[in-house]
Parts: C-alpha cells; sequence; structure tokens
C-alpha cells in the first residue's frame, strides 16, 4: 500500500494483528479491543477516491447538513 497510507488501515492492521496474537497464546481468553478509527478528523482524512465520490453533497456546512435529519424526523411525526 505504499504511498496509500491512511489512520484507518494502519489502525485496523494493528487490531488484527493484536487479534491474531492473543488468540496464538491463548485461544481461550476473552480478548476486548476498543477500535476507534480516526479518518473522520483531521489531518487523518480519507483517501481522495473516498472524497471524490462525495464531492458536493455536505457543501452546505455541518450547521445545515446535521439539521436534516431531524426535520425528516418531525416531518415523519406529523
Amino acid at each position: 500500500m505504499e504511498g496509500r497510507y491512511t489512520l484507518n488501515d494502519a489502525l485496523a492492521d494493528e487490531a488484527i494483528s493484536l487479534i491474531y496474537q492473543q488468540k496464538s497464546v491463548t485461544p481461550n481468553r476473552p480478548l476486548f479491543i476498543y477500535f476507534a478509527p480516526g479518518a473522520t478528523h483531521a489531518p487523518h482524512h480519507v483517501p481522495k477516491e473516498w472524497m471524490d465520490r462525495f464531492k458536493g453533497q455536505f457543501d452546505q456546512g455541518w450547521d445545515r447538513y446535521a439539521r436534516r435529519p431531524t426535520q425528516r424526523q418531525l416531518q415523519s411525526w406529523a
């Protein structure tokens, strides 16, 4: 994956590696992993191909976009 590093991929690979290690040493013990991908926060953005797929869909800004689900819920209850 040379030249295409993303934090999400690195975190997922590390979590998978930890699971394999733990299960190979103590297969009968429970395992808890808190996986918190960080691609939603700058500067850890998703790959450009993903951003291109959604280009223009969120141009109205966060505040306006965040009101849309609430407005749809209120309309469905009316």
